[in-house]
């Protein structure tokens, strides 16, 4: 199967004060991280952005493709509704810029639990879905994401949880590959990036 990579930017983070795709990690932009994780596994990585931010990330990331958000909102759905019409078909690994700890070895999982299903995701003990770690069929949930945009609803959890036949993955089988369960911390502080600057 066809095998894409889509990293959604999210714009300027109210909470850090800056780009927070851009902001230097351990010596490199955070969306480094994520691009040397999935690069791997996959044919294409689409990075999305909005129009303002596409010449800034085209200059400062290589390899991928740059992807403008197709509709003026602010919102996630945006981002994914752009990559998916990048991606046109396959399956693709869905996530952000702002998870610099994902294990390779987790994308590849995910993409072999999605295999001859809607896609596979992962889900947190009180039941809660990670939508920035799933991998998604790239036709039907673009179907299904553009519908929940013209109906007004932006919420991109309800884009996974309305996908057919998506396999949930627990995080306690996600230990077998990521046992301190890195791959699921996001940076949206200054203080959760000083503090996670000390993970190996």
């Amino acid at each position: 199967m066809e095998k894409t990579a889509i990293i959604l930017t999210g714009g300027t983070s109210s909470r850090l004060g800056t780009d927070k795709g851009l902001l230097n990690f351990k010596g490199k932009p955070l969306t480094s991280w994520i691009i040397e994780a999935v690069k791997p596994h996959t044919e294409k990585i689409f990075v999305v952005c909005s129009k303002q931010q596409a010449q800034i990330y085209g200059a400062s990331l290589l390899d991928v493709n740059i992807i403008k958000d197709v509709y003026s909102e602010k919102s996630p759905i945006i981002g994914l509704i752009s990559g998916l019409r990048a991606a046109k078909s396959g399956y693709a690994f869905i996530t952000a810029c702002d998870m610099p700890f994902i294990k390779t070895n987790l994308v590849s999982f995910l993409f072999k639990q999605a295999e001859g299903k809607g896609g596979s995701i992962v889900v947190k003990p009180d039941g809660w879905i990670e939508p920035f770690l799933s991998v998604v069929k790239v036709s039907p949930t673009l179907t299904e994401a553009e519908r929940l945009y013209r109906a007004g609803d932006f919420r991109i959890r309800m884009v996974m949880r309305n996908i057919l036949d998506m396999n949930h993955i627990k995080t306690e089988v996600l230990k077998n590959i990521d046992p301190d369960l890195i791959s699921l911390i996001d940076i949206d502080t200054m203080e959760q990036l000083i503090k996670v600057k000390k993970i190996n």
